[in-house]
């Protein structure tokens, strides 16, 4: 809340994207929060130094972690619900912006993001018709058939346990 006060390192995943290894190289980061409260609002910033020593970080955004049933019991959720996006991107940024007008604590999506889970340009038009959902909303993502099982789901998503098969709990839920 309000202070950048703690650091963790992350992770770099690199892949080709494209069918059959093609394509342009891909360079994605991710960093494992653990040890979060409940029902408590955390600012957040990424980035780091790059090789040539340029630092570059993004701009701060917030996330809330689920209610603490302990001290709420009647506790509500708000989750967004959606899926089987791929190929419309223009109508998944339509209903993001709908979604975000009813502040949802939780997204979930039912699989078939893209559909074909190799070509990163999808995954890209994905992550662009959403920037302010996705940034401060916690997203909980099935897997879809057209997902194909590519590193490119695997690496842009850390879902609990072997990221295809697991169960979670969210506040009530």
């Amino acid at each position: 809340g309000g202070a950048l006060d703690q650091e963790t390192d992350g992770l770099t995943y690199r892949y080709y994207s494209g069918l059959a290894g093609t394509g342009d190289q891909i360079r994605l980061h991710e960093a494992h929060l653990c040890g979060l409260q409940p029902d408590t609002a955390y600012d957040y910033q990424f980035g780091g130094v790059g090789v040539d020593g340029t630092e570059v970080f993004s701009t701060v955004a917030t996330f809330r972690t689920a209610p603490d049933l302990a001290a709420s019991p009647d506790a509500e959720v708000t989750i967004g619900y959606v899926g089987d996006g791929r190929g419309g991107y223009d109508v998944w940024t339509e209903i993001a912006t709908r979604l975000q007008t009813y502040a949802p604590e939780l997204l979930v999506y039912t699989g078939d993001v893209v559909t074909i889970g190799q070509s990163q340009d999808e995954w890209d038009e994905f992550f662009a018709g959403a920037p302010e959902l996705l940034r401060e909303v916690p997203v909980v993502l099935a897997h879809g058939n057209h997902e194909v099982n590519a590193i490119h789901y695997y690496a842009q998503f850390a879902m609990p346990a072997d990221e295809e098969n697991f169960a979670f709990d969210f506040g009530p839920l």
